[in-house]
Formats: C-alpha cells, structure tokens, sequence
C-alpha cells in the first residue's frame, strides 16, 4: 500500500513551507515519525516525519520547493515494521495507534533532539496539546536542573591546559580556581570580510521582501545566521559563568544591543538557532519595537549566552565591544564600507565589513576565537545567497 506524506500545518496562519533538505533517497526503510525533510516556513525551521513506517517510493518535492499545507512531499510504501536493525529506539515517541496527540514537525524534532518524553508533558495548547512553548519550557527546566546540579561536583581549574577538556566535553563545566568572584580578561581579535555578494542579494530582495512581509530586509538577520552556524561549530564562545561555574550551552539565546536614548539595552533573541530568516526578522523587529514603546522588561534581556553588536550602525569602522557578565563573548558588526581591495592580482571596489570579536581570555583560547571568524567570514562570502528569506 502506497501512503502519501503530505506538507502539515504547522501553525494556524502558516499556509506553506519550503524544501530544505530531503533526509531520505528513494528505496531508504524509514520508521514512523522518523524524519524525512527539513523545511522552512515563515514562522519555524523543522522537520516533517514520517507518518507510516516502510520504503520511501518517491521524492514529490525538490529541495527549494514552496509546498503548501496537505500539498504532496513523498510517497512511501508501507510495510509493517520489522525489527530490523533499521529500527531506532524511539521510546520518547508515542507509538500506540490509539494515541489521539498528534504532535507537530518542530515538537517531534525537538523532542528527539532533547530526549524528551512527549506522554510525560501536559499540553497547554488547545485541547491538551502539546505546543513548541511546551517543549522549550521542558528544555529550560532540565537546564535549570543541571546546572544547580553542577554546583555540587568539585570545582574544575581552568587554566591554558584545560582548553582541550573544554573542547572536548559536551557542556563541560569549569570554575575559577580561587573561588572569588570573576574579573573578564579581554582579549581582542578583528576579521575583515568581503560582503559583497551579501549587499548584492540584499538590494535584489529588500523590495519584494518588503511588499511581502511588511518587514525592513536589513542585514542583521544575515549576520545573525553566521553567529548562529559559527556558534554550533565552536560552542565554546556560547559560554556563561554561574557563580564560580562556567558552563556552556547548546541552545544559542543571542542578546542583541539596541540603542534607547543615551544607552544600550539587549533583548534577547532566544533560541535563535531554531528560528527561520524571517523569524529572526521578525524577532528583531519586536525586540527595537519593545523598546521604543517603553515595554521593555527584565524578562526580555534574560538569559542571553552571547552578544551581538551593531556599532556600523553609527558609522563604526573598528570597535573593541564590551563583554556582557556572566558572558564570555561579544561580537560587533562594523560599518559596510567600499574599499579598494587586490583580486586576482588587480584592483577591485568591494563591499568589506570588519567583525570585531571580544572574548574572556580565561575562558576561550585565541586559536579557537580565529576559528570562529574564519567560520562567519566564510559563511558570510560564501553561502550567503543560499539564504531562504520566507
């Protein structure tokens, strides 16, 4: 029996969704509520699984398709599930068949990636189900938990030797050998990049984007997606000290300084790393918007794990930014500017942007800050029109 996997609502105002990446190939066994692709909508990025077990048949949809809700995905030819060495342990998803939950892409992904148990968690969306919000509440719990845990294990030094063990260890959790309270040490690193490309696909788009969402395209989210990626390749930067521990996150929760009057305030943008470009935009938007109505609250700047700063915004072309306590990072993007750089052995006008980074000596080591850089310059001249705006 051949079944279809159709595009699934993703939320009530969400009408379609774009093809980012096809998990699976023709003739693959996939499980149920295994996932299949990776898609983004203008709300989320997330996963669609599977809804029957069996032999993906057909891939409908090509990477970079805009699909709409109940629109065709795949087909896969259901076969009753073997126990085969396929099969993954999926114990945190509900199985029974009588289950009347019906959990959405981004609740399963999120779930799977958390070792979440979905039955344990009452929801709190419309008829008991079970929301992102409730996920991401479940998320903050365990990490609250252990890290009031961690306080009891005995104290770490941290000291140049013990930057492998940081790399090395996931979350790992290091302390300030005399037990004092912790003074940063700055340390200062600046990379030029060539954005050219970037500011190129930006004047392309902003017109239409603008048209389409009623939202300005300006090149903070673009910036925002290199921290996010250069983040998940070196996590040592998303580093935050608690007491006399440091410890550092997987989610990325990015505090972004806006100006209000004669100084700086930082919204929060929290997990970032799970946001589309346009929620990002739209994330950006309510921040600067909170602030200019005066609803600015504590609850908006808690929990940042690193800072991104703006300063081109006010013609900055180099700039030493200050690192946000109990953060260890901060980085500032300067002004875009045109200068006469050598290509080819020739002279060419680019547009070139200076990223300033600082970071707590006692926390990340220089090679690992240069690793970092080179990850958001690459991103940045490289993979920047690969960028899928709605």
């Amino acid at each position: 029996m051949t079944s279809i996997v159709r595009m699934p609502q993703l939320g009530e105002t969400v009408t379609e969704g774009t093809v980012m990446k096809w998990l699976v190939e023709p003739g693959d066994w996939v499980n149920k509520y295994e996932p299949i692709c990776e898609i983004v909508t203008d709300k989320v990025t997330a996963e669609v699984p599977s809804t029957v077990s069996g032999i993906v048949k057909q891939l409908i949809a090509a990477v970079g398709d805009t699909i709409p809700v109940s629109g065709v995905m795949c087909e896969i030819e259901e076969r009753a599930l073997e126990p085969t060495a396929h099969t993954e342990s999926a114990s945190h998803i509900p199985t029974d068949p009588s289950h009347s939950q019906v959990y959405s892409p981004v609740v399963l992904a999120l779930s799977r990636e958390h070792h979440i148990d979905l039955n344990a968690i009452k929801g709190t969306g419309k008829g008991g189900r079970v929301t992102r919000n409730d996920i991401l509440q479940v998320i903050k719990n365990k990490e609250s938990h252990s890290q009031s845990a961690s306080t009891a294990q005995p104290p770490t030094a941290y000291a140049p030797d013990a930057i492998q063990h940081q790399v090395a260890t996931t979350n790992p959790i290091l302390s300030n050998s005399t037990g004092q309270s912790h003074n940063p040490q700055p340390s200062w690193m600046m990379v030029e990049v060539d954005v050219t490309n970037l500011v190129k696909f930006r004047e392309e788009k902003k017109d239409y984007f603008a048209n389409r969402e009623g939202l300005k395209l300006t090149y903070l989210p673009f910036f925002i997606r290199a921290v996010v990626e250069s983040l998940k390749k070196y996590p040592q930067l998303n580093t935050t000290r608690q007491g006399d521990q440091l410890v550092t996150h997987k989610p990325i929760h990015l505090s972004i300084a806006v100006a209000a009057s004669n100084k700086l305030l930082y919204p929060v943008i929290h997990h970032a790393d799970h946001q589309s470009f346009l929620g990002l935009t739209q994330s950006i938007y309510d921040a600067v918007h909170h602030i200019k109505e005066g609803r600015f609250g504590s609850t908006h700047s808690d929990g940042g794990t690193f800072t991104l700063n703006n300063t081109g915004a006010i013609g900055s072309i180099e700039s030493q930014p200050v690192i946000q306590s109990p953060q260890s990072a901060v980085l500032s993007i300067e002004s875009i500017t045109k200068r006469p750089v050598v290509m080819d052995h020739m002279f060419a006008i680019r547009s070139m942007v200076n990223l300033c980074l600082t970071v707590d000596s006692q926390v990340i080591d220089p090679l690992t800050c240069g690793h970092f850089l080179q990850s958001m310059k690459q991103y940045l001249e490289n993979h920047i029109t690969d960028t899928i705006l709605y």
